[in-house]
């Protein structure tokens, strides 16, 4: 026996010098028997460990060292042994699969079971053997079934973590017999049914954990008696009716979390009795009434989350005295008045979130003291006046959106200094004047959103900078001038849109580098020249919307490549590929089935050949001309006009006029006519006759009703 040991202890020392890493585990022997190998425990005790290693695949643990391997268990890996007893298993973070075996009832004296950060799954097996059993740890697994009734019966417990598992049914009542519980946690189960009374004997509980679980009924008030809780986790049931004022004895709360549940009524104001209190959930509820000016006392508070509730008035300029605070949520209410200047006094704050309410008057500059901010989100208000430039001092900030307000005024060049900034959010609100260059400095940006404002000027060259810009939206603006083509640059861009502009020119073959684009949209422009067949290599592309511009030229054939656009009427009922209102080239004979070009754009966008824009040269001769689509005739009798007059006929998507009370039956165009001089003709020296043609199901005409 002790050569065989010499010769593992060797072999264990060589294998140390050859494998890397501070852990070198020895391989388990073939055959291992707790009857003749091991002395330091009783045999059911080593026979419990080695049903441990077999039930939850040993073999495959990150960390076996010495299982099965020396006759001591207390060297094995996270076993400890005193007095001849197994008194602790910590195996923890080592991928454990399978179930835990039945032997391990047989460690009767084990006062700790660890089993933590594992895959291990099937029910909890019966301990109720291992009274002496102090510490239960067995989160963050796969166990399915109820939580055990006879947990009850382990009176030596003093902490009990079952969360993170997959446990169904109602808290056992019996868990009240477990006077001694410092901890109890449940939280990230299935748990259904209401808290029981029962738990209210837990009079030494610090911490209860419940959360995220489908728990009913009322917060009971009972919580309010166990004065030793400093934290209470309930969030994400179906908890309903108010918080219960019981819970303001809770003298030593530090953690109170109760969002995601259906509670009703206001905010205590004596929570701002909670002088320890750090952590304070209320969000996604259905509380009611104002923001209470008392939690501006929670002097300690870390988190404050009051969002997505019904809450009502204004933000308490008293929450500016919660100077350690750093996470500030309160978007999602109703919340009017303005946003209070002190909480520029916030400088441990993060993340300020006060979007989708009802806040109006200007954005302080006091904002701009917050340097330690990451996010800031003021969206969705009813925010006006200018940005402030003192946001430019936020130098830490990722995300800042201040979209969906009546914001002002021009943007701040002061907004090139936040180099760290990821996403800018400011389209909808009713900016003016040029993008300013500096934001080519944000090499940090991922995602520009500036749609819908009233920006002009050309778009900044120094945007091709921003190389791992994902996300451009510039559409609804007054932008002039071509398309950069450094815009090519960025070439990891998913998303651009451009669209509603001013912008001329031609379209870059550059943006046929980004070959990470799933959408693309330049319609509703004034774009001119040729489609570049590069745009050809953007294969991912779903959408592509090129209408209302002036292209001409022939689409190009490299377009069946674009294979991932959507067919007609697959995207929110619209066309993925949109080439409608231009002057492109209809091929003769179009459409010719078989042939490749054709079959693509029938499948995409089936009427674009309709759509276009026509020239006929019409002489003194006089003619007559056809819209594409056929519904509009045009017959220029003879001697009407001088030779060489150039008629052009030109569909619109909506008629570029108001036209009041009028329906529109969808038929809008546009008629010129240009002598060879190239002036327009507006007087004829014989009649011109327009015939247009409707499908009648498209014309509703009501007769107006008369009293009888």
């Amino acid at each position: 026996m002790n050569k065989i040991l010499r010769f593992l202890t060797l072999t264990a020392m060589l294998l140390g010098f050859l494998m890397p890493g501070g852990i070198h585990p020895v391989q388990a022997q073939t055959t291992f028997s707790c009857t003749t190998d091991v002395t330091e425990i009783p045999q059911l005790e080593c026979e419990a460990l080695v049903a441990l290693y077999n039930s939850t695949n040993g073999a495959g643990w990150w960390n076996d060292t010495n299982w099965l391997v020396t006759n001591t268990p207390s060297n094995w890996y996270g076993v400890t042994v005193q007095t001849g007893h197994v008194i602790g298993l910590s195996i923890i973070s080592n991928n454990l699969t399978g179930t835990i075996p039945a032997e391990l009832s047989n460690l009767t004296s084990l006062l700790e079971l660890k089993l933590f950060n594992n895959k291990i799954t099937g029910n909890i097996p019966n301990l109720e053997a291992n009274t002496a059993l102090q510490k239960l740890i067995l989160y963050n697994n796969q166990f399915t079934g109820n939580v055990p009734s006879w947990l009850g019966n382990l009176i030596n417990l003093n902490e009990l973590f079952l969360y993170g598992n997959q446990l169904t049914g109602f808290i056992p009542p019996e868990l009240g017999n477990l006077t001694s519980l410092i901890g109890l946690q449940l939280s990230n189960n299935q748990l259904t049914g209401e808290i029981p009374d029962e738990l209210a004997n837990l009079v030494n509980l610090r911490n209860l954990g419940l959360a995220q679980n489908h728990l009913t009924g009322n917060i009971p008030s009972w919580i309010g008696s166990l004065s030793n809780l400093g934290s209470l986790e309930l969030s994400s049931n179906q908890l309903t009716g108010s918080i219960p004022v019981e819970l303001g004895e809770l003298s030593q709360l530090w953690g109170l979390g109760l969002s995601g549940n259906q509670l009703t009524g206001n905010i205590p104001s004596w929570l701002g009795n909670f002088n320890n209190l750090a952590f304070l959930t209320l969000d996604h509820n259905l509380l009611t009434g104002s923001i209470p000016l008392e939690l501006g006392n929670l002097s300690n508070l870390l988190k404050l989350y009051l969002n997505s509730n019904q809450l009502t008035g204004g933000i308490p300029f008293e929450l500016g005295n919660l100077t350690s605070l750093k996470y500030l949520h309160l978007e999602n209410n109703h919340l009017t008045g303005n946003i209070p200047l002190q909480l520029g006094n916030l400088t441990s704050l993060q993340h300020l979130y006060l979007s989708n309410n009802q806040l109006t008057g200007g954005i302080p500059s006091e904002l701009g003291n917050l340097t330690s901010l990451l996010v800031l989100d003021l969206s969705e208000n009813r925010l006006t006046n200018i940005i402030p430039q003192e946001l430019g001092n936020l130098i830490g900030l990722t995300d800042l959106t201040l979209g969906y307000n009546q914001l002002s005024g021009s943007i701040p060049a002061q907004l090139g200094n936040l180099t760290s900034l990821r996403f800018l959010m400011l389209s909808v609100n009713q900016l003016t004047g040029p993008i300013p260059v500096e934001l080519g400095s944000l090499t940090n940006l991922q995602t520009l959103f500036l749609g819908v404002n009233q920006l002009s000027g050309s778009i900044p060259l120094e945007l091709g900078n921003v190389t791992g810009l994902q996300y451009l939206d510039l559409s609804f603006n007054l932008f002039t001038g071509n398309i950069p083509t450094q815009l090519g640059n960025s070439t990891g861009m998913k998303v651009l849109d451009l669209s509603n502009n001013l912008l001329t020119g031609s379209i870059p073959t550059e943006l046929g580098n980004l070959t990470s684009l799933g959408y693309l949209s330049l319609s509703n422009n004034q774009l001119t020249s040729n489609i570049p067949p590069e745009l050809g290599n953007l294969v991912i592309l779903e959408v592509l919307q090129l209408n209302n511009n002036q292209l001409t030229g022939e689409v190009p054939a490299s377009f069946t490549n674009l294979v991932n656009l959507y067919d007609s009427g697959g995207w929110y009922g619209e066309d993925g590929l949109d080439l409608d209102y231009n002057v492109l080239t209809v091929p003769a004979g179009y459409p010719i089935l078989g042939e490749p070009l054709h079959d693509f754009l029938l499948s995409k966008d089936p009427n674009w050949h309709l759509r276009q824009t026509i020239e006929e040269v019409i002489g003194s001769g006089g003619g007559e001309m056809t819209s594409l689509d056929g519904t509009v005739n045009l017959v220029i009798l003879p001697n009407a006009v001088g030779d060489n007059t150039t008629f052009t006929f030109t569909p619109q998507p909506s008629p570029n006029f108001n036209i009041g009370r009028l329906a529109f039956v969808h038929n809008s165009f546009l008629l010129t006519a240009l002598d060879d001089l190239g002036d327009p003709v507006t007087i004829f020296a014989q009649p011109v006759t327009v015939t247009i043609t409707y499908d009648l199901s498209l014309i509703h005409i009501s007769e107006p009703t008369r009293p009888y």
